[in-house]
């Protein structure tokens, strides 16, 4: 009779085991299709059309990258930005490789794959914030206030600096993020973020349980993270140090341990991106980083004993206060360290204090991170009141059922609020003033610069936003780009920044005659260019240039160049002399500089490009000369022909040096350098590990299972 009634006691309880895990798997389908439903129609427009009404945004830089990428064919030298930079420093790769991938497969133009994949990163953030908190706060109405609250309230930052309230396209108190992505084009900032709760996920499941599953996949998404945007990548470090610190908050916590594993996950993830990670991307990617470094560095020694004695109270505060309760002490500290960070940027005034790179662009991380912190404090509060007996259970329970029911109810009727306003402004270009893109000025200053330029190896000086659709529409080699990170000369951005700032008319014309500028355009008050970079007046321009067009209010000036050649017959030894310049105004040796180069403009060379990264030049240099090339110098740039040398020199060109005067025609080359070859070494040795460690694992538990 015993074991007649545990059979159905046994089946009855499994039986509530299994309508338990249904219920609560369909409360999370429910809760993350209402999420991504409400995102979804926040953004809808973003999914058709082309380009972004404000033309004035960066996200044609990222669209640019995919087509250039097309249009290399698997060249390494990218020539048209910065005087030439290679390839494999020019950005985080994975958008547009996306954007290739829906291009060829889909059929998609680069614009609509960008707007595409930006849009599906805009609905899926709450989605990824959703599952972090559901981790780390064991709730899932506190996930749920976390992603409605990170969907629809607007930035802190915007109820403090008014600057960033007035930051909008609404007029009205919209999210940060819609900001970011409608008005100023930030798609590869917007896709990380996808990425960055994930990551927080499975670090923070690393440090509850050490297995080999936790360690690669946050490994693997914070790679996916580095390799899709830097500024959320600083977010990244900022978070996976507030998993540190509330890690050590709990008793018994093995710090070393903690440690160890954390530099484990560190390791692997730089093994995983090597492949672009290397050495030349790290020192231009990073250069702007250096501002940072510098503030911290002003801090040493005695700044920083306040610093730490703040941290130090901070760590002690929130240990006592908050350490026992789930998922507070991480959300706290990756609150304040992100806070602190945007707030000392803004609060400094002009002297716009950073303390991490581009910090003011942190802020919505700021507005992510106090979403994670509400999400939780609503966690522990839910938990604390359901889990309530005795006389108090009911009256806690109503108060649970009130927690959970009024944010979301008041975040909710807030979007329906912004529903009804925002999605207007998603709609793409066609249904904006300009209409197609070929109406636009960007287009027609493109045009006229091809028409001014062809058949000549000139390249232009196209002032902002002129700049930055240049090469989307034509090749025609430019000064600048679209990119500035990607650049490895290191004259271009203080070149620019002389021209359209710089009183004296003899410097700013050496600059461009070193540069083969051969064209100019000065943008006017009467210009549609939106940026208007150029504070010195047009007779600067009229002293140094000849006029020779004026459209909408754009003029075009033709500087003098003796020779317009890429290539120039040059002294082999002269330029040894030649100091490099302490600055954009060291008159001595930029003229010295200039005067070695015109010395020879008589003699031409023919220069034919081949492919982007192979040109062919032809002619005669004499004894004691040598032939400057002026793209930028990279250990990459080989001669195939025998008897020549390639040497960078006092201005970041190259000087190809042969062994003896004579006739010539030669093929120099572009290969990628020994450092690019041993980061993909590095991801590939890191890739065989983690197959092998894989393996390992799964025989070890098919193992432990035949023996159980």
């Amino acid at each position: 009779m015993k074991s007649i009634v545990k059979g159905p006691v046994k089946d009855e309880a499994r039986l509530w085991r299994q309508l338990s895990i249904v219920i609560h798997l369909l409360i999370v389908f429910i809760s993350l299709g209402a999420i991504i439903y409400l995102n979804l129609v926040l953004i809808r427009y973003w999914f058709s059309g082309e380009f972004n009404q404000n033309l004035g945004s960066i996200e044609i830089s990222y669209i640019q990258m995919a087509k250039f990428w097309v249009e290399s064919h698997g060249a390494g030298w990218q020539p048209l930005w910065y005087l030439g930079y290679p390839w494999h420093v020019f950005y985080t790769p994975l958008l547009p490789a996306l954007e290739v991938l829906l291009h060829h497969v889909l059929n998609f133009s680069f614009a609509h794959a960008y707007r595409v994949l930006t849009g599906a990163g805009y609905v899926l953030v709450p989605v990824s914030v959703y599952l972090f908190v559901w981790q780390i706060g064991k709730s899932k109405i506190g996930a749920l206030v976390s992603a409605l609250f990170y969907s629809f309230l607007p930035s802190i930052i915007a109820l403090i600096f008014n600057e960033v309230a007035q930051d909008t396209l609404s007029g009205s108190w919209e999210p940060r993020r819609f900001a970011i992505l409608v008005r100023w084009g930030e798609g590869p900032h917007i896709l990380a973020l996808v990425f960055l709760p994930i990551f927080g996920l499975f670090a923070s499941r690393l440090v509850e349980k050490r297995n080999f599953a936790n360690l690669f996949l946050a490994s693997f998404f914070l790679g996916l993270i580095a390799l899709i945007n830097a500024i959320v990548l600083w977010a990244a470090v900022l978070l996976l140090l507030a998993i540190f610190l509330a890690a050590i908050t709990r008793e018994k916590t093995e710090i070393i341990d903690l440690g160890k594993g954390l530099l484990t996950l560190i390791v692997l993830s730089l093994g995983l991106v090597a492949f672009w990670y290397n050495g030349p991307f790290l020192r231009t990617f990073f250069k702007e980083g250096g501002g940072a470094l510098t503030n911290w560095l002003a801090l040493f020694p005695w700044g920083l004993i306040p610093v730490l004695a703040i941290l130090v109270g901070v760590f002690l505060m929130v240990k006592r206060l908050t350490g026992k309760f789930s998922g507070v002490p991480l959300a706290v500290f990756w609150f304040l360290m992100a806070f602190a960070i945007v707030f000392i940027y803004y609060a400094s005034g002009e002297n716009r204090l950073e303390y991490v790179p581009q910090a003011l662009r942190l802020n919505t991380e700021v507005d992510l991170a106090l979403a994670i912190l509400a999400g939780v404090l609503i966690s522990n509060l839910f938990l604390f009141l359901t889990r309530r007996e005795g006389r108090i259970k009911y009256p806690s329970l109503v108060l649970a059922v009130a927690v959970a029911v009024l944010p979301v109810v008041g975040l909710v009727w807030w979007g329906v609020k912004l529903l009804a306003v925002l999605p207007e402004y998603t709609r793409d270009l066609t249904d904006g003033k300009v209409g197609r893109i070929e109406n636009s000025v960007e287009f027609k200053v493109a045009k006229k610069l091809k028409e001014l330029t062809v058949g000549t190896d000139q390249r232009v000086l196209a002032p902002g936003n002129y700049g930055f659709w240049l090469n989307f529409f034509e090749p025609v080699p430019q000064l600048r780009g679209a990119l500035f990170q990607s650049s490895t000369h290191d004259w271009p951005e203080h070149i620019y920044y002389h021209t359209a700032n710089g009183q004296d008319g003899s410097i700013t014309l050496a600059w461009l005659k070193i540069a083969n500028i051969g064209k100019l355009v000065y943008t006017t008050p009467g210009s549609a260019e939106p940026y208007k970079d150029y504070k010195v007046p047009l007779e600067k321009f009229k002293a140094i240039a000849s006029e020779i067009a004026t459209e909408d209010g754009d003029i075009y000036f033709d500087i003098p160049l003796k020779n317009d050649s890429l290539a120039k017959v040059v002294d082999a030894e002269s330029f040894k002399q030649i100091k490099k310049p302490y600055n954009a105004i060291d008159k001595e040796p930029i003229f010295a500089y200039l005067e070695w180069l015109e010395q020879k403009a008589e003699k031409r060379l023919l220069v034919k490009k081949l492919v982007d990264g192979k040109y062919q030049i032809s002619g005669e240099v004499g004894n004691g000369e040598a032939v400057l090339f002026q793209q930028t110098y990279d250990p990459g740039w080989k001669v195939r022909n025998r008897g020549w040398k390639v040497i960078k020199d006092p201005l970041d060109f190259m000087v190809l040096v042969p062994k003896k005067a004579s006739k010539f025609e030669i093929e120099l080359v572009y290969g990628r350098p020994l450092s690019v070859w041993l980061g993909y070494l590095i991801t590939l040795g890191t890739v065989a590990w983690v197959f092998n460690k894989t393996y390992k694992s799964y025989k070890s538990y098919r193992f432990n299972r035949s023996n159980s």
